[in-house]
């Protein structure tokens, strides 16, 4: 039988408890286990690098690399960025805009932090719901950003997007 080289786990409802919001010592010390018998144990989260970072994930097990935001950002053991992938100008500027036709609240973050367009339900619901804190009503000024998420409700037309071409539009549910 062929056995896996590599391991990966969600951080949301996986790896976290969902009532004590942290990792428990007995998965800490399954993975690292797994880790010691040649797994390369990784982490693949929607979260956003600096989200991943606030955990204090590093050093609680032996990572091998942490896939954040979707595969935008891949960071390796010592939770270094080796890839990154940023939404060009025209991309940002295209999401903002329709968004703000359809008066939508977008959060746009990257190496150094998120900003939210608008407040909104939908973002205290999601945020909420991951124990997250709300980013700052801030206007975006070209800062690099590697992730984006609309807020609506959940039989929301996506298709308002669809101009936007370079972006693949995956809606999911938080609640």
């Amino acid at each position: 039988m062929n056995l896996p080289l590599a391991l990966f786990f969600d951080i949301d409802g996986t790896l976290l408890d969902s009532k004590t919001h942290s990792i428990p010592d007995s998965t800490i010390q399954a993975l690292n286990t797994l880790a010691d018998q040649g797994y390369a144990i990784c982490i693949a989260s929607g979260r956003s690098a600096f989200m991943v970072e606030e955990l204090k994930l590093k050093g609680l097990v032996k990572w091998k690399y942490v896939v954040c935001g979707n595969g935008h950002t891949i960071l390796d053991e010592d939770f270094k960025v080796i890839r990154q992938k940023f939404f060009t100008q025209n991309e940002i500027d295209a999401v903002l805009r329709i968004a703000d036709q359809h008066n939508i609240s977008v959060t746009l973050e990257g190496p150094d932090g998120a900003m939210l367009n608008k407040p909104s339900l939908y973002v205290d619901i999601a945020h909420r719901y991951y124990h997250e804190y709300i980013p700052p009503i801030k206007a975006y000024e070209g800062e690099r950003i590697d992730k984006i998420i609309v807020f609506e409700k959940e039989d929301f037309d996506w298709s308002i997007f669809k101009e936007v071409a370079e972006i693949e539009i995956k809606p999911t549910m938080t609640t």
